[in-house]
């Protein structure tokens, strides 16, 4: 080869070189900021159909993603901004692309986490099934409610909570019912993960008789970004107990420092006065993660409402218990790379509840009235003490051509120690206390789950296949009070034993049970034509203790135009009973006609004799 010859060649293999590195090397690059203020949005999502990997834009709004020669979908999401789909062709030299986002006061065009497993999620009107789209701090302003289960009382129509006063452990834990079914047929997630259920039974004919609830009010309101209610059946999606919907709680992932907020309020009658502080901190991470804190409390006085039904003399302190909620969760997220395909998540908190609840009045001549101690009778005090806490870590990946997982761990407990103040034990005539430890009951739950999930694309038509695997292991447990709680001593007037209006746990109804629970599930979601969506779910579940349990679920989508879709679901569900529900046993007060006596729980529990005379 001549030397003229050499270098033609070496021009060609050089330029060859060259395009092909431009065609591998080349990105999209661009800023996301507000079509109004123009300022910067951090967190927008920036996805590209068919293209490995995702961005997110930085606190400037900026982003780089690496494309190649195309022509691709994107699209450009964030919560609170209306989401923007473009289809874009790409050159060979480096792409700009600057969008100025419309704040969104549609709330249904936000993206859902709940009711569908696709990793670009959908939205709310893109779904199958009805979902509602909560934003927590607008709505909390608007209605003055601020713990969880009385503000999705005031905004959602198909959901209800009311507070109780003389139900013992309602009292405390309020229950409350989505689409007329009881609590423990609502599951209920953190940030897509299950919440573990409260520890207690509701016995008296309150909403949610013989239910076990998930108490909503052990996360503070000032952490909540949204609240997601899927009102439909989802036992094959999520789990044997989804039978009424699920309820998502998706944490707040700010990164706007530091911020204090501060609540007060007080009734016509001057009483019930609550009290709300939080402190809630924000900061961005390496990579565009985030870390996020909030500290809260939230006081409620009691509020006094005289009852004159059942008796001549009225209950002194008829209304809402007092309450004292010491909160504190975190939420973080970190990519573990600059490419962002890789995730450690973690999140979680704590809460201690002190509570008071006012009971019966009882009258001086009642026969369980010691007069040497209440000459004037007694109005016993339930005094309980709730410790809830949760913590979730995991792993996961989000890329657009390959297989994603989601590797998790969640851990929660539930704790109610209950305590009666002003009370006394009868048949310990003028000698006995006039407070008493009554024992009380917990749960724990831990959830280990693996979730992988894949889209497939051909053309406009996707397909996003799921399958996962969940082993849940649960413990609960019953510990007994002090004697004078419950025991009834030898007196000459037979008077009844234990602590009046509330009689404590007893050595018999001491218990640790465990059982374990193995589910695995398959999803699909096509899109037959841009219109036409149609989604299948099929979940089976393994019980330790109850059985085999599978459920299957189909729904649709048509939507002809952008103003009307045609949605519609079949599903099967079945719920098997709680521990608490399976194993709770206790002796309690009752009064019915002004007239109060002992009860068993379950009816058939046969104590021994030694305890009860």
């Amino acid at each position: 080869m001549n030397l003229k010859n050499f270098r033609k060649t070496y021009v060609f293999l050089l330029l060859l070189f060259a395009s092909y590195s431009t065609l591998l090397g080349q990105q999209l690059i661009g800023k996301i900021y507000e079509n109004q203020t123009g300022k910067p949005i951090q967190g927008a999502q920036i996805t590209i159909e068919g293209v490995d990997g995702s961005a997110v834009s930085n606190k400037d709004g900026r982003f780089s993603l690496k494309i190649s020669r195309g022509e691709y979908f994107v699209k450009i999401s964030k919560n609170g901004y209306v989401t923007y789909n473009s289809l874009t062709r790409f050159g060979v030299a480096d792409y700009q692309l600057n969008v100025a986002m419309r704040a969104s006061s549609d709330l249904t065009q936000e993206e859902t986490e709940v009711g569908t497993r696709d990793i670009n999620n959908r939205t709310y009107t893109d779904t199958p099934v009805a979902i509602d789209n909560i934003k927590v701090e607008q709505f909390a302003d608007a209605f003055g409610q601020l713990d969880l289960s009385q503000l999705l009382h005031f905004v959602l129509p198909s959901f209800n909570s009311n507070r109780q006063s003389g139900s013992d452990g309602a009292d405390h834990v309020d229950p409350s019912v989505l689409r007329g079914l009881g609590q423990d047929q609502v599951l209920v997630l953190i940030n897509g993960k299950r919440k573990h259920q409260a520890s207690l039974v509701y016995l008296f004919g309150t909403t949610g008789r013989g239910n076990t609830p998930t108490d909503l009010n052990t996360i503070p309101v000032a952490s909540i970004e949204r609240v997601e209610v899927l009102r439909d059946g989802a036992s094959a999606q999520y789990g044997s107990d989804a039978i009424a919907g699920v309820i998502n709680i998706v944490l707040r992932s700010d990164t706007n420092g530091l911020k204090f907020n501060t609540n007060h309020s007080i009734s016509n009658n001057g009483d019930g006065v609550l009290q709300n502080y939080s402190l809630h901190y924000g900061k961005g991470l390496k990579n565009e993660g985030f870390f996020d804190v909030t500290a809260d409390f939230l006081g409620r006085g009691r509020m006094y409402r005289p009852a004159t039904i059942y008796s001549d003399v009225p209950r002194l302190m008829f209304g809402d218990t007092k309450a004292e909620n010491y909160s504190l969760y975190f939420n973080t997220e970190s990519p573990l790379s600059r490419k962002q395909k890789a995730f450690f998540y973690a999140f979680g908190g704590v809460q201690l509840r002190n509570t008071d609840a006012n009971s019966w009045t009882y009258e001086a001549n009642n026969e369980r009235n010691i007069k040497a101690i209440y000459p004037n009778g007694f109005e016993p005090h339930i005094v309980s003490q709730i410790w809830d806490g949760t913590f979730s870590v995991g792993l996961k990946t989000k890329t657009n051509k390959k297989w994603n997982f989601d590797l998790n761990n969640t851990f929660g407990q539930n704790q109610m120690h209950y305590s009666v103040a002003n009370t006394l034990n009868s048949s310990l005539g003028a000698k006995s206390p006039r407070s008493f430890d009554a024992g009380g009951f917990g749960l724990m739950q831990n959830v280990t789950g693996v979730n992988i999930t894949r889209k497939f694309r051909n053309g406009l038509k996707n397909t996003n296949v799921a399958i996962g695997s969940e082993l849940r292991v649960e413990n609960y447990y019953i510990f007994a009070g002090e004697e004078g709680s419950w025991k009834k001593y030898p007196n000459a007037g037979y008077l009844p034993g234990g602590a009046q209006t509330f009689p404590g746990f007893r050595p018999e109804n001491e218990l640790s049970t465990f059982r374990t629970n193995l589910g695995a599930y398959a999803d699909v979601e096509t899109d037959i034509t841009r219109s036409l969506l149609l989604t299948f779910a099929t979940r089976f579940e393994r019980y330790s203790d109850f059985g085999n349990s599978l459920n299957a679920k189909v729904s649709f989508r048509v939507k002809p135009n952008e103003l009307i879709a045609f949605r519609g679901s079949a599903s099967t569900g079945f719920r098997a009973p709680s521990l608490a529900q399976s194993h709770f046993s206790a002796i309690y007060n009752d009064v019915v006609d002004g007239i109060s006596f002992e009860k068993f729980w379950p009816p058939t529990t046969v104590l021994s004799q030694k305890h009860l005379v």
